[in-house]
């Protein structure tokens, strides 16, 4: 091309390093404006093109002269300041609701700045957030005595006539009925990041592997059936049937099936939560959908299957619980002594635990 004879100049301004890369892209831009004089007989033209990251490539050819230039803006980094989410402004309260012939309810209903809770058959176990233990109910084996005011405590679970704690040092303290060794069996396990007391067994998860360790009655195989399996996340032990998630979402049953609350949900994938009820087992989905297999005599599966937008899930004796991602609880079963109607559609919940005939709920007031 003659035109191509003639000097060209290159201008480089702005972020010059930038535009150096750009010299390429520059002279393609000049061979079209050249071609363009050629083609309209023109003596001279002028291109411009503007690049995604805002640089501008100018082509001129004016008469002898062709000049490309190159301006690539120079980005000063401006520091994102991430607006600081204010601490909820409220104490979690407990509420407790359902049969009191123990002291389980009426023994912690209204507790404040609680972390977590338990209900067991016929007795309550929470948490304080210094980690300190408060225990009520049933205490004929010394299952709420054997635990209450125990500190240093970061995980709690009651049992059928047993309780379970677990401490920061992930060290287990059991207490209460021990005639198939649910409580020796534990007592004083190390290492150990996850417990879960049935009726009267033991599920204990470990930090390394996270293999289980089961202890306690075996007339389902609840417990030879899940003793020793690894790479588990997650662990829920029953009356008669045990509960594991796997690492990858897929669930683990073992135990009593006269219902199907074992071979309804055994193999399921993309779980990420169980509860083994007496004789009925709930799973909630990555996608927060419910699935609840078992005994249906009160309502407590049909009640709650196929439910959305769920967070938590709760089953223990013949009712379930159910948390919306919105903070409102869904209750389902049986209703002996209001452990449904009295908890059913409350709001500003943010944890559920439901057991042999009460419910236990912690609310942000």
């Amino acid at each position: 091309m003659a035109y191509r004879k003639v000097p060209k100049r290159i201008i480089l301004e702005g972020d010059r390093t930038k535009a150096q890369k750009y010299i390429g892209l520059g002279d393609s831009l000049l061979n079209l404006v050249e071609n363009q004089m050629l083609f309209q007989n023109l003596s001279q033209y002028k291109m411009r093109r503007v690049l995604w990251d805002g640089s501008i490539i100018e082509a001129t050819r004016f008469f002898a002269l062709s000049v490309v230039r190159i301006f690539s803006p120079i980005y000063v980094p401006v520091p994102v300041v991430e607006e600081e989410s204010e601490p909820e402004e409220c104490g979690l309260t407990v509420i407790a609701a359902g049969r009191d012939n123990y002291g389980q309810v009426s023994g912690v209903d209204g507790e404040t700045g609680i972390k977590a809770i338990s209900a067991g058959v016929r007795h309550s176990l929470l948490l304080t957030e210094h980690g300190t233990v408060i225990a009520a109910g049933w205490d004929y084996f010394d299952q709420v005595s054997g635990v209450d005011g125990e500190t240093g405590i970061k995980a709690i679970s009651a049992g059928g006539w047993h309780s379970l704690l677990l401490t920061v040092n992930g060290t287990v303290i059991a207490a209460g009925r021990d005639n198939y060794g649910q409580v020796s069996g534990v007592n004083g396990q190390t290492e150990i990041k996850a417990i879960s007391a049935g009726g009267e067994y033991s599920l204990l998860l470990t930090e390394e592997h996270g293999t289980v360790i089961a202890v306690g009655r075996d007339d389902y195989d609840q417990v030879s059936g899940v003793d020793g399996q690894t790479e588990i996340k997650s662990i829920s032990a029953s009356g008669f049937h045990s509960l594991l998630i796997t690492e990858n979402g897929t669930v683990i049953a073992a135990g009593y099936d006269d219902y199907g609350q074992v071979s309804g949900v055994n193999g399921q994938t993309g779980i990420k939560a169980i509860t083994a009820g007496s004789w009925h087992s709930m799973l909630l989905t990555e996608n927060g959908t419910v699935i609840a297999v078992g005994s249906d005599d009160y309502g407590q599966v049909s009640g709650v299957d196929g439910q959305t937008g769920i967070k938590a899930i709760s089953a223990e004796g013949r009712h379930s619980l159910l948390l919306t991602e919105h903070g409102t609880v869904i209750a389902a079963g049986w209703d002996s002594d209001g452990q449904v109607s009295d908890v059913d559609g409350q709001t500003g919940i943010k944890a559920i635990s439901a057991g042999g005939w009460h419910s236990l709920l912690l609310v942000c007031e």
